[in-house]
């Protein structure tokens, strides 16, 4: 939990590399611990890295199949890589794990305005 707080206190305050380097070491350790491949993630897609985020996404949401937000920002990444039906998808997946996540709703309206 404390890895928790401190990885999302790092990217809230916008100091993603801060965040990709503690990631990193918490990896180091434990290389299976799925928080830190998720913020990892969000962080390097923040800074514009979108493979690399979307690797450590698909890894965090190997590790844990329950978060809605891995996959939404799994969808982030295929949408800045212009694959919209790939993203929707991503997007669709979040839903189902929890039909309410608002950020995959809007996303996944912002994919059918872009695609007509």
């Amino acid at each position: 939990m404390q890895n928790f707080q401190h990885l999302s206190s790092l990217y809230a305050a916008g100091n993603y590399q801060g965040c990709i380097a503690c990631c990193e070491e918490i990896l180091n350790s434990n290389p299976n611990d799925d928080l830190a491949f998720k913020w990892a993630g969000k962080s390097l897609l923040a800074v514009g890295q979108i493979e690399q985020a979307q690797q450590c996404l698909t890894r965090a949401h190997q590790l844990n199949q329950s978060d809605p937000e891995i996959l939404k920002d799994i969808g982030n990444c295929l949408l800045n890589k212009g694959n919209y039906e790939q993203a929707a998808g991503a997007y669709q997946r979040a839903l189902r794990l929890q039909p309410d996540y608002a950020p995959a709703i809007y996303n996944l309206a912002g994919v059918a305005q872009l695609s007509g």
